[in-house]
């Protein structure tokens, strides 16, 4: 697949299907690795294991709050 970077830029990549264990929770995820070894920018995407969290962030009290959309 083809795909556009932020900076306009375009690279060839090839997707896995991974699982990941973070926290004791199994998750499953699209993980895109560029075709070009040479290629040495990190893109991240918009999809994937994060959009399967709530996240809560209380900076002041250095305080994480996370758990799963379907707990």
């Amino acid at each position: 697949m083809r795909v556009r970077t932020a900076d306009g830029g375009a690279i060839d990549v090839f997707g896995h299907g991974v699982t990941m264990t973070f926290l004791g929770w199994d998750i499953d995820s699209l993980v895109y690795f560029a075709k070009e070894f040479s290629f040495v920018k990190n893109v991240v995407g918009q999809r994937g294991w994060l959009d399967q969290f709530k996240l809560g962030l209380i900076h002041y009290d250095s305080l994480l709050f996370l758990s799963r959309y379907d707990d």
